[in-house]
């Protein structure tokens, strides 16, 4: 199902960001990434995102390209 697979892809770069992860989800637009801390332990996405908003709840993240 294609939204289980985008949503998949999201979870996986918060969790582990990596310059493949980062790239799939390019693929699909995506600029932007909603990080919840309800269901991660990342708070750093390295060079690969950058927190443009963050509270206790969870942060928004832009994709660096």
């Amino acid at each position: 199902d294609e939204a289980e697979k985008r949503r998949s892809l999201v979870e996986n770069f918060v969790n582990l960001p990596t310059k493949e992860a980062r790239a799939l989800l390019n693929e699909y637009g995506v600029r932007w990434v909603v990080a919840d801390y309800a269901v991660t332990n990342a708070r750093s996405w390295g060079e690969f995102a950058e927190v443009r908003f963050e509270n206790k709840a969870g942060a928004i993240l832009e994709l660096v390209p």
